[in-house]
């Protein structure tokens, strides 16, 4: 099978051991590419089957590192031949210093790929000097020394940005009643209770904050208006930061005595009133009866 040249995007995620391929691969999976990690050289040679199988993807990212012996006598031939079949194959290389290294491997307890016979800033002097030639042929180089793993991921997205369309946030609003116990995925918890109370209204009690009527006793309260001119602003700013920080999933709950009426009303208001961009918005009332 031909190798769709115009449309695929193909990745050779390579580096130190300790570096952070796996978080790397994680990443563009987030993005939207097929990921294989540690995958063996001799599957991309000699038109192996996988081969044949793998031009289909369009959207590929292969780590390859020292882990396959193979890997460092045949990485040179191995991308010459990649780079004829796939002109848009980017290579990109995690560095790392050797203090963060050392750090890293005393953290995990694992043994370095090049074995437990040598002492270990022995093997990671070695490792470099063997990738030192990829690392000059590679499209991008990334030092992780001071990046912990959600900030390596923000530097593959940022990196990828302008060529891929960033991962949604998905946001869920849930409103709850306080005497059921708050919800154990909330991030954010937004007690309502303060609000004058629907359920005191004979008119209203009955209702949910659904209904027009019971919405329109809530939001017509000058207190109700400040606290959602407030709040807004406050949830604008978090959510920004949580996608700063890559979170895909936030969740922020608003709760009240009952989960009936004034947290109802607030969950359904709110969407209305987040500017943010690039959230799936849901919502979801947990205690409410109808």
């Amino acid at each position: 099978m031909p190798w769709n040249k115009a449309q695929k995007q193909f990745f050779l995620v390579s580096g130190l051991s300790g570096s952070g391929k796996t978080t790397a691969l994680k990443a563009l999976e987030d993005l939207g590419f097929f990921c294989i990690d540690n995958l063996p050289i001799h599957l991309l040679k000699n038109d192996h089957p996988f081969e044949q199988w793998l031009s289909s993807s369009l959207r590929t990212a292969l780590g390859m590192d020292i882990r396959d012996p193979r890997f460092i006598k045949e990485y040179p031939e191995l991308i010459a031949e990649l780079q004829q079949k796939i002109p848009q194959l980017k290579i990109l290389f995690l560095d790392c210093a050797e203090a963060s290294l050392l750090r890293r491997f005393s953290e995990s307890r694992r043994p370095h790929p090049l074995g437990r016979n040598i002492p270990l800033i022995q093997a990671i002097k070695q490792e470099r000097k063997k990738l030192n030639l990829l690392k000059l042929k590679a499209d991008y180089v990334l030092d992780t020394s001071q990046l912990n793993v959600h900030q390596l991921k923000n530097e593959i997205h940022k990196l990828l940005g302008r060529f891929l369309p960033m991962p949604a946030c998905t946001l869920t609003l849930t409103s709850f009643a306080y005497k059921k116990g708050i919800p154990l995925q909330s991030d954010w918890v937004v007690d309502v209770r303060f609000l004058k109370n629907p359920f005191f209204h004979p008119k209203l009690s009955k209702l949910t904050g659904k209904d027009k009527r019971v919405q329109n006793f809530i939001f017509r309260q000058k207190e109700t208006k400040i606290f959602m001119k407030n709040l807004a602003h406050f949830l604008n700013y978090i959510l920004i930061q949580n996608k700063k920080e890559g979170k895909a999933y936030v969740n922020i709950a608003m709760g009240c005595t009952g989960g009936q009426h004034r947290s109802v009303a607030m969950v359904e208001r709110l969407p209305q009133l987040l500017k943010i961009k690039d959230f799936s918005v849901f919502t979801f009332h947990r205690d409410l009866i109808e």
